[in-house]
């Protein structure tokens, strides 16, 4: 089964949850960690499906992806051709999902059904859920200086009164069809975020665990990922101020 960057419509949404995993370049992680969040969507709720997307990897990624979703119709593969970045590969995840909500999961940090179940249960069709991490694990004493510096600024611009804004996030899956988002990196998440808070979406704050990842380095964890980041979170705050955005 494979599709290549196919456009959806936002209506036509049937109840039940869209898990939406971005991966690029996991082939030693993915097949176990779409097995983990299967069996925990199976368990939480009644109506579901996976949609993975292989951002442009360069090793088996694709390959692997699109064997399990062969072999499993709740998964859903699609495929860039180019890397696109976690924001361009959850963009893509959620405009091609079917079910009326949508969580974000990472594959290097599996959600328990005990944690899709608590999302769902705070989640209402004009909130978004917004996981934090009561602990960063596998951080280095550089990357929280960093990660603490970076949402201290993002939320002191954007006027986000969030613990964590870089996490998991559940959103009424309409709201890909409402926004235009114009950055496909890690600042996405808080893109959405700044433009939902402007269309009257309101926020609910669970805690939501990380797992340390066990294999392979994680994208954002590269000093040029992390300038890059904070080079679009100014670029951000100025077209939000300026109104040159796109809604």
């Amino acid at each position: 089964m494979q599709a290549t960057d196919p456009q959806s419509g936002g209506n036509g949404l049937r109840p039940g949850l869209s898990v939406l995993i971005p991966a690029f370049n996991e082939e030693e992680l993915l097949a176990s960690a779409v097995a983990q969040i299967r069996a925990a969507a199976a368990e939480a709720c009644d109506d579901f499906e996976l949609v993975v997307v292989n951002d442009g990897s360069a090793d088996r990624t694709g390959e692997i992806l699109d064997g399990l979703a062969t072999a499993d119709e709740h998964v859903r593969a699609l495929h860039h051709e180019q890397n696109r970045g976690i924001g361009g590969g959850i963009t893509t995840a959620g405009q091609n999902a079917r079910c009326d909500r949508a969580i974000i999961c990472p594959v290097d940090s599996p959600l328990s059904a005990e944690q899709l179940r608590a999302f769902l249960a705070a989640s209402g069709p004009e909130t978004i859920v917004v996981g934090y991490r009561p602990r960063r694990l596998g951080y280095r004493g550089w990357q929280h200086v960093g990660s603490g510096v970076y949402h201290r600024l993002a939320c002191t611009l954007l006027g986000l009164r969030l613990r964590d804004i870089n996490w998991i996030h559940l959103y009424p899956t309409r709201l890909f069809g409402e926004l235009q988002i114009e950055f496909g990196g890690i600042v996405y998440l808080a893109e959405v975020l700044a433009k939902a808070r402007r269309l009257g979406y309101g926020f609910v704050e669970i805690e939501s665990p990380m797992a340390a990842r066990l294999k392979g380095v994680a994208t954002i964890s590269k000093p040029r990922t992390i300038w890059r980041t904070f080079w679009d979170l100014w670029r951000l705050w100025w077209r939000l101020t300026t109104g040159r955005d796109r809604r």
